[in-house]
């Protein structure tokens, strides 16, 4: 009965310890990557509006046309986020693309 207890006391002493450790590479790994923690299986983008006219209808999309996401309005001195998953990715070429309307109407792929 007393080699149980010991038996018992050590499991537990050990498990403790290794969630423990967990925790702490858990929280390190967290604080490295600081505010993008949460993009490391897709992409983010951050669009700065440094013009002094608003934005409309900003669509980002990766090479095959799949959308990551679209800013409706991006106000002058402006700051917009959005995310798009990796998983989206079908291939090599992962280039990103914009596209966007200019004032005449028009609509341009950068």
């Amino acid at each position: 009965m007393k080699k149980l207890k010991i038996f018992i006391f050590i499991s537990l002493a050990v498990f403790f310890f290794l969630i423990t450790i967990y925790l702490f590479f858990y929280f390190l790994e967290m604080k490295v990557q600081g505010e993008y923690r949460k993009y490391d299986s897709g992409v983010t983008i951050e669009v700065n509006n440094l013009s002094n006219k608003a934005l409309p209808d900003l669509k980002f999309l990766y090479s095959n046309s799949t959308e990551v996401g679209t800013v409706k309005s991006l106000e002058p001195g402006g700051t917009a986020k959005i995310t798009g998953n990796s998983k989206e990715i079908k291939g090599s070429d992962i280039s990103l693309y914009l596209n966007y309307y200019i004032e005449n109407g028009g609509k341009k792929r950068g």
